[in-house]
């Protein structure tokens, strides 16, 4: 592979400026939007008090991933905060799907007749369902951020940024804009607002959206509640079992957002119980370790799949179809996203993975770079019973017996996209060997790093590797010593799975990394180090 550098950036501001598109300012302290700004959000807000005044009970709707899971927590412990307690329901993964229904609708309506009912990261796709509930007599206000479809659902006031995104500066996650509400709600509340503002961050990270803007503001607040213990009783149990002593974005997108997906993705009904800890202030231990448990069983699941997969595929000459497609029943569904995504980072083409659910075959798919996933799925929508999305990922289902039909359109629909070129990979700045402290300093002042503002991936020129009390320069770590800890005067290399890559070069005294900076905090201490992504011979 030939490294690149990617800017003529000669620091880590520059090259987070040159990667964000922002000055350094809007990272260091960027402009809070008020709530008010967001479109429709104040009329929901005046037809929520409207409601509490009548006596109506509330219901919320949800989603069952990290974003859902959180926007609904928020939501409950800020109406529980006004004194309504509110019925809480998330759809089931395998036997409901996402979103509104109109058997949960029912549901709502046989507990709450003449409620209001919220959706919060689900509900601006759900035209059937919402004329439904509107229909049955209940107050319908749509919290939503997906985009939405030539019709909108018939509810008493929709919140969607994508409605008018030319009057948007910011887009919100589902969290984001229930955080947005309870700011609203509860301006007085601070310390209720500091925990929200925590579960927003989760939420933010955990959809992957842009880290700048208002979005960036939620970030920063809320990695101040968690680093501070501001939060929840449970979530910090949640961040306890982590083993985690320090959060930042990249902490949180690893460590704490599987955790809460895990319940979601291996359960029908598992998204309720991530929920309920997080909304809980009482410690619940027991239950955080439980979701590290789900979570532990999901990655275990993952790595057996992805190998089963792999040897099925056969792929020994690396020419991969393009798009990959995989029907299987011994895949989980509530993994199908995470093995898709898998397949485009292994072979660097889309690729489809679909697992057997209820009579039909339920699916994700991935994509690459410059190749929008549901605009190709649109030209064969007659070979799918129904799918969605956006450019980079989509949910899809297949009828039995169709999978031929599936493939020989897909192949025909993706004839001309070609393979991303994996030969060449780009590094943000360059440093020499003395500058690594300050920049890892330079960096900590510009977190934090995510979507739309990455982390940046530094080259450090001729470090000279010290040996150790054995005299080895290399210390080989790992079950087969797979994995490599070299020792410079101010930091260390850590490369995982390079043991071979060192040993290849001849063991040198002096190496090129490149790799991002981090802080390792463990018992032993804190340690400055690289955690690489190549170890090269010195340029």
């Amino acid at each position: 592979m030939q490294w690149l550098a990617r800017t003529p950036a000669t620091s880590i501001a520059d090259a987070v400026r040159f990667a964000s598109g922002c000055s350094i300012q809007d990272l260091v302290s960027p402009e809070p939007l008020e709530p008010w700004m967001v479109k429709n959000l104040e009329e929901a807000v005046i037809l929520i008090g409207n409601c509490l005044k009548a006596g109506k009970r509330v219901s919320i709707i949800g989603d069952y991933d990290t974003d859902g899971v959180t926007a609904t927590a928020i939501l409950f412990l800020t109406f529980t905060s006004l004194g309504v307690e509110p019925d809480i329901r998330l759809p089931y993964r395998m036997s409901e799907g996402y979103g509104l229904s109109v058997n949960i609708v029912d549901e709502v309506c046989e507990k709450n007749p003449d409620g209001l009912l919220i959706t919060v990261d689900n509900g601006i796709a759900a035209i059937e369902a919402v004329q439904h509930a509107k229909d049955a007599g209940l107050t319908v206000i749509v919290l939503d951020h997906h985009l939405p479809g030539p019709v909108l659902p018939a509810a008493d006031v929709v919140v969607d940024q994508w409605i008018a995104p030319e009057n948007t500066s910011n887009y919100y996650c589902g969290a984001g804009l229930a955080y947005k509400l309870a700011q609203y709600l509860i301006p007085g509340n601070e310390e209720l607002l500091e925990k929200l503002s925590a579960l927003a961050a989760i939420g933010t990270i955990g959809d992957v959206m842009t880290l700048t803007s208002d979005n960036r503001v939620i970030v920063q607040e809320g990695l101040t509640a968690i680093n501070n213990r501001h939060v929840t009783r449970g979530l910090q149990s949640v961040l306890d079992v982590s083993g985690k002593a320090k959060f930042d974005a990249i902490t949180i997108a690893f460590y704490i957002v599987p955790m809460i997906n895990a319940a979601g993705r291996l359960l029908d009904n598992g998204a309720k119980f991530p929920c309920a800890i997080l909304a809980a202030e009482t410690p619940v231990p027991r239950h955080a370790e439980k979701l590290l448990a789900l979570n532990n069983e999901r990655k275990e699941m993952v790595k057996a799949q992805m190998e089963k997969i792999s040897s099925d595929l056969n792929l020994t000459d690396n020419t991969p179809p393009i798009p990959i497609v995989v029907f299987s029943d011994f895949v989980h569904e509530g993994i199908a996203g995470i093995l898709a995504g898998k397949l485009t980072e292994t072979y660097h083409v889309p690729a489809f993975v679909f697992a057997a659910s209820h009579g039909r075959w339920k699916g994700s798919g991935r994509s690459i770079e410059g190749v929008n996933l549901v605009k190709r799925l649109d030209k064969m929508s007659e070979q799918m019973l129904g799918y969605g999305g956006h450019a980079g990922a989509a949910g899809l289902s297949v009828a039995f017996g169709h999978e031929s039909d599936f493939i020989t359109a897909a192949q025909s629909v993706f004839s001309d996209v070609k393979p991303e070129d994996s030969s060449v990979a780009y590094y943000d700045v360059t440093l020499v060997e003395g500058q690594v402290p300050s920049a890892f300093k330079e960096q900590e002042s510009l977190e934090p790093f995510g979507e739309g503002c990455p982390k940046p991936l530094v080259r450090v020129k001729g470090c000279r590797i010290l040996p150790g009390r054995n005299g080895s320069l290399a210390f080989y770590m790992g079950k087969n010593k797979e994995h490599v800890k070299l020792k410079c005067s101010a930091f260390s290399i850590l490369g995982f799975f390079m043991s071979d890559a060192y040993k290849e070069l001849g063991e040198p005294e002096y190496v090129d990394v490149i790799g991002y900076l981090e802080l390792n905090i463990s018992q032993y201490g804190k340690e400055l180090q690289v955690n690489a992504q190549a170890i090269l011979p010195v340029e």
